[in-house]
């Protein structure tokens, strides 16, 4: 049927997992909104343990081995050795 998806999500995910991740130790999956690998790295930093990717698949099918690289490339700039090291570290 359809629903409402892709970057125009992006806020609401970002407080929603903020809030879900606030809430105690318990792994949150960011659904909703991750384009490109700065989506996803704020979503870790919000506190995502995990991230999905879903409608960005439809403009661009080989996103997340370009998301992957292009992460990679991020925490390497910044010596970030895991990505589980931004996690839930904004402290808004």
């Amino acid at each position: 049927a359809g629903g409402f998806s892709g970057p125009a999500v992006k806020p609401l995910t970002l407080r929603l997992v903020w809030e879900a991740a606030s809430v105690g130790a318990i792994p949150v999956v960011a659904s909703g909104g991750a384009a490109t690998a700065e989506d996803v790295l704020e979503l870790f930093v919000v506190g995502a343990s995990a991230v999905e990717i879903g409608s960005v698949l439809f403009r661009d099918p080989r996103a997340p081995v370009r998301m992957a690289a292009e992460l990679e490339d991020l925490l390497c700039a910044e010596g970030i050795g895991r990505i589980s090291d931004l996690t839930g570290t904004f402290s808004g």
